[in-house]
């Protein structure tokens, strides 16, 4: 409530823990109260704009068509996510990123639907991840390679005291994972460490776990989904060996939300595919 002296712009904001205060400040069941509590004719499933992480610039919100789907009738795409995720009943997640960047924001969807637990940090501190962990038998979570090196560097002391036998999968993207660094957390939690290269814009995806890297350290694995090409800055492939920029065919179409020119900067020349930037993740 106090943070909408520093937001003058919003117009309404709707509570369910709390009465209302006002005609801007509005109680969830008061709201809608006149509204019917059986399904509209045309209810649809639709889509959240997700933000860009920001790492080639400013966060920019991602739009895309509305699809079509029924609410009880996931995107494919989600569905893809849901079974590399390996998303569950009765998995406990735990969440260690904002829930304003599209994966934790994604995995606490997948947890909620599939009707598992997640616990929410509020930031990420190591030892209490592991305590975590620990205290609530975690066996799911995703991180990025920071978060590895962080929990590496506690004393040997602390980083024993927690017990994470609990974890079956702890997936991990968003930036390159030092070899030594997914070295040192194989050895210390065992093939648990899954991999995935992608963006939020999901034109495509790369994918490996803990037995494909010990096989080809440095992979960030095979592509799963969409169609990738390696192009050199002539828009020509790339021999192998090579470092180039990563283009994937373009899966659905999208824009940045009101910003036309970012939106041309991300496709090629003939708009058939949308650039993911930095070197090729399968070399």
């Amino acid at each position: 409530m106090a943070a909408l002296a520093d937001c003058p712009n919003v117009q309404l904001c709707i509570i369910v823990d709390g009465p209302g205060d006002g005609d801007k400040v509005v109680n969830l069941d008061e709201v809608t109260a006149g509204f019917p509590d059986t399904p509209i004719a045309d209810e649809s499933l639709g889509n959240a704009m997700l933000y860009s992480s920001g790492t080639t610039g400013q966060p920019k919100g991602i739009l895309r068509p509305l699809p079509e789907n029924a609410p009880d009738d996931p995107l494919p795409v989600y569905q893809f996510l849901m079974q590399l995720w390996h998303c569950r009943e009765g998995m406990v997640h735990l969440l260690p990123a904002p829930l304003y960047h599209s994966a934790p924001h994604t995995a606490l969807n997948f947890t909620t639907r599939v009707g598992g637990t997640s616990i929410i940090m509020e930031r990420f501190d190591p030892e209490l991840f592991l305590s975590l962990v620990e205290k609530y038998k975690v066996i799911d979570s995703q991180l990025v390679p920071t978060m590895f090196s962080r929990m590496l560097k506690l004393p040997d002391e602390v980083r024993n005291k927690y017990d994470v036998s609990s974890m079956q999968y702890a997936t991990h993207g968003a930036a390159p994972c030092p070899v030594q660094v997914k070295q040192q957390m194989i050895d210390w939690w065992g093939p648990v460490i899954d991999e995935y290269y992608g963006a939020t814009e999901a034109q495509g995806l790369t994918a490996c776990h803990s037995a494909e890297w010990l096989t080809h350290p440095g992979t960030v694995g095979q592509v799963k989904f969409g169609e990738m090409h390696i192009f050199d800055d002539d828009m020509q492939p790339c021999p192998n060996g090579t470092s180039g920029t990563v283009w994937f065919v373009n899966a659905s179409a999208f824009e940045y939300f009101n910003d036309a020119d970012r939106t041309e900067e991300a496709y090629s020349p003939d708009r058939t595919m949308p650039g993911g930037g930095g070197p090729d993740p399968s070399r």
